[in-house]
């Protein structure tokens, strides 16, 4: 800065010789010199050193002088500040300063500024024009007024100009040192002075600066937050915590704050920088953690994986639609929509790998459950996630009366407006259907209750689900190969759960047995009485002959519910499977349950169960019981599981007869007949070229009839494997063909 303003800055008289003192309101008394000298106020004098004036302690020697910045109107400059902060004006050795005398008990004594204060107290300077001590820290950032009263001495008054200020100097220059407003100033001159002093440049490149550096870190942040929420979401673990709000504490949190919180400390303490120093340094509104992004990232990831799905579904074109109602833990009615569609896996064209997949889209809300309200939802949510609803060419429900009744129902508001868009009855769900209708057959459903009843009885109970497991163990003690100790509940909708609880029922028979006679044993009249009960019902012939053929029958059809359920499935090949089911079925004659009747009759001899009938005695013939039961029992429950198949998949199976023309395993060692395909190139006239489609049929034809004998095993029985052998440029409208009939769900669901 020119010299020249630095001396109109800081022009003033020097030539002061006795400082005239006026203590503030907020300077202490000392009363004990008050009472030893009463007239120290009015007899005091003070005398100013003639070296206080000499010439060579000018302004223009020392600088910024501290005292006028304090009286000064208004701030400093930026440049006088740092001046007077890191090169402050200290008065050299051999400087006298201003001496005052009093009278102390009589005696004359003289005092001064004492040099070793500045020493002690580095935020001291001295004012030669105020000849008096100033805190530079407070001058220059410290407040006009504190709490309503002004900052006098030190601030904006000098100190030291008295006897009394000099006798107290220690304890009052101590005092201040520990004001508030004092440290508050302290720690704005160290910023200032790290602020100018640095490289960083001036305030906005700085705070540009600044915010470059907190957007990567938050960016940096924001990706391990993510990459938490995919792990939580891909193990199925839940996010929140009893209490998770608040920012991210650098310890464990005194109680649960979620899988997710405590995630992102497992990831600062592993090494993540980003996690550790981010939530110190970020904004209150702005530390990504809190319940409301969670949901946000959530619903971000689950869009992102959604708009996959959606360009693989419209790549592919051609998909079926899958929907189910459901309610959620809240009681909120929603449907889940899943979508079904082939793909080629293979980026070779030469050597193709055709897949079915079946991938869920989410689940909707939906408050009217009629048919055309649901149907409205969801070619709506179809809509907008993006998929080309052009493409729809089937459905695939449940039996119930909404989804698909004939008339006023989903099925049928959706085929008005997409015609291709056929409708198929689960298969599985159709066959757990034909199950649970063949057990209302008399015995069958009255063994079920029962077999409901025990395993209840044992599973509500941890008491007695303990004396079940120290029976098991007691029974099977030495024997490695059984670890079975609960029995399974019986599952209302899946037949391949219910087959496993037949089964460990029977394998733990005994056991049961065992805890029932324990527990009627209790005290507990009511408990001992139901045990009792289940007890003599479960050692019954009747009972033992009708689990023994219940465990046939599930035996039986173990192997197509689950065939039903897998993707690969369609209708030729579901419709194979349930003939040979059938089949098997028609084969169980009386020959079949006597072996069912002896293997109840050697558990009977096992437990001392007599074999019998409810309408034979024990002494009656077995034979008469073999036929009691087979005839009664045996015979209507299998030609009921026969009748429901027919009535269940005569659809599927005129379906399959139809569809199934084009697959080469039925082509071949036949004559080519175009005019069976004269429908299928009608209904399907939008999507193929019927008359090329038409064309190509003989050459499709001759190509799987000139196959040899030897290969005929390995010709294509379905749809997909068809796929894999059939080229889109030969064959482009049979090719569209079998997409559209892997595309339609005929059986799975």
């Amino acid at each position: 800065m020119r010299q020249s303003s630095l001396q109109s800055f800081f022009k003033s008289n020097q030539a002061s010789s006795t400082p005239q003192h006026t203590p503030s309101d907020s300077e202490p008394v000392d009363r004990n010199e008050a009472v030893s000298s009463p007239s120290i106020h009015s007899t005091q004098k003070a005398s100013v050193s003639s070296t206080a004036t000499e010439s060579h302690f000018s302004l223009e020697s020392i600088g910024s002088d501290i005292g006028q910045l304090a009286t000064a109107p208004h701030p400093p400059h930026a440049e006088i500040k740092l001046q007077v902060l890191s090169n402050p004006w200290v008065p050299p050795e051999g400087y006298t300063f201003p001496t005052f005398t009093r009278v102390v008990n009589g005696k004359m004594r003289k005092q001064s500024i004492v040099r070793e204060w500045f020493q002690k107290f580095p935020w001291l300077s001295y004012s030669l024009t105020k000849q008096g001590l100033f805190c530079r820290q407070c001058v220059l950032f410290a407040p006009v007024s504190v709490r309503g009263s002004r900052l006098g001495n030190l601030v904006r008054d000098p100190y030291g100009v008295s006897a009394t200020q000099i006798t107290k100097g220690i304890v009052n220059l101590e005092k201040h040192s520990l004001e508030s407003y004092h440290i508050d100033a302290d720690g704005k001159a160290c910023d200032f002075i790290r602020m100018y002093t640095s490289n960083r440049g001036d305030v906005v490149n700085q705070m540009t600066a600044h915010s470059s550096e907190l957007e990567a870190l938050r960016n940096q942040f924001l990706k391990s937050v993510v990459a938490t929420i995919k792990l939580c979401g891909r193990q199925g673990l839940p996010l929140r915590g009893h209490r998770d709000d608040g920012r991210l504490n650098s310890s464990d949190a005194q109680i649960n704050d979620g899988n997710f919180k405590a995630l992102l400390r497992f990831r600062a303490d592993a090494g993540d920088s980003a996690v550790e120093l981010y939530p110190k340094r970020a904004p209150s509104n702005a530390t990504y953690t809190s319940k409301t992004i969670q949901n946000q990232l959530i619903e971000v990831c689950g869009n992102y994986i959604r708009a996959t799905l959606v360009s693989d579904i419209n790549q592919s074109f051609y998909f079926s639609l899958l929907a189910d109602e459901t309610t959620d833990v809240a009681g909120n009615k929603q449907l889940s929509i899943t979508v079904r569609y082939p793909k080629n896996k293979s980026v070779n064209p030469l050597r193709p790998d055709w897949c079915i997949k079946e991938v869920f889209l989410g689940f909707v809300q939906v408050e009217d459950l009629s048919g055309e309200s649901l149907a409205r939802t969801l070619i709506e949510s179809l809509v907008r996630w993006g998929i080309q609803i052009s493409g729809l060419r089937g459905q695939g429900y449940d039996g119930a009366a909404n989804m698909s009744g004939q008339f006023r129902d989903v099925q049928s508001y959706i085929l008005q407006n997409y015609p291709l868009a056929f409708y198929t009855h689960c298969a599985s769900h159709c066959l757990n259907l034909v199950l649970m209708h063949s057990c209302e057959v008399k015995d069958i459903r009255r063994a079920l209750k029962v077999l409901s009843d025990v395993i209840n009885f044992f599973r509500s109970s941890p008491k007695r689900q303990t004396i079940l497991e120290a029976a098991v163990k007691n029974h099977f003690r030495g024997d490695t190969t059984t670890n079975a100790t609960k029995l399974t509940k019986l599952c209302q909708t899946r037949w391949v759960e219910r087959h496993k609880a037949v089964l460990k029922f029977l394998l733990l028979y005994p056991c049961i047995l065992q805890a029932l006679l324990q527990v009627e044993a209790f005290l507990n009249n009511s408990v001992s009485s139901q045990a009792e009960t289940l007890r003599r019902q479960i050692t019954s012939f009747s009972f033992l002959v009708t689990i023994q053929t219940l465990k046939l029958a599930t035996e039986t059809l173990l192997a197509l519910t689950k065939a039903l359920q897998k993707e690969k499935m369609d209708a030729v090949s579901a419709s194979e499977e349930l003939r040979e089911v059938k089949s098997v079925l028609q084969d169980l004659h009386l020959g079949k349950f006597k072996q069912v009747f002896e293997k109840a009759k050697y558990l009977a001899h096992q437990h001392n169960v007599p074999v019998r009938s409810h309408r034979f005695g024990a002494s009656d013939n077995e034979e008469d019981i073999i036929q009691h039961f087979y005839n009664n029992m045996f015979v209507p429950f299998v030609s009921s599981l026969i009748e429901g198949m027919d009535a269940r998949f005569s659809t599927m199976f005129r379906t399959a007869a139809k569809i199934n023309q084009l697959l080469p395993i039925f082509l071949h060692g036949t004559d080519c007949d175009v005019e069976k395909f004269q429908e299928v190139a009608r209904l399907y006239a939008n999507d193929i070229k019927p008359e090329d489609f038409l064309l190509e049929l003989p050459r499709w034809h001759r190509k799987w009839n000139s196959v040899e004998m030897a290969s005929i095993a390995e010709l294509p029985s379905n749809f997909l494997t068809t796929l894999n052998r059939c080229s889109p440029l030969l064959f482009p409208n049979i090719f569209t063909e079998d997409i559209l009939d892997t595309s339609c769900d005929y059986s799975h669901g």
